[in-house]
């Protein structure tokens, strides 16, 4: 349970690390649950806890990427500065 062949490689990480950097969208912040490296030390504590089954021992890894659309906050303002909306379109 030390190093597994992975990707043509050799290496006891079995799924790599999950990132928010690796699944960001433009335009949404986003958090990633559970998103670390599963190993081999980790599947032989599944392995070592019980029987396997017909088709031997299996796990499974679970993770989830949370999404939260950016939102701009506008504020009512002098209409020369772009930093401010200008709700009465004077700016136009």
């Amino acid at each position: 349970y030390t190093d597994w062949t992975v990707d043509g490689g050799t290496g006891s990480e079995l799924v790599p690390e999950l990132t928010a950097a690796a699944t960001a969208v433009k335009g949404f912040q986003n958090t990633v649950d559970n998103g670390g490296a599963y190993s081999s030390a980790d599947f032989k504590a599944v392995t070592d806890a019980g029987k396997p089954g017909d088709e031997g021992y299996t796990t499974t890894v679970t993770r989830t990427v949370h999404y939260t659309k950016n939102q701009a906050t506008y504020t009512k303002g002098d209409p020369g500065d772009p930093a401010k909306n200008d709700p009465e379109g004077t700016q136009a």
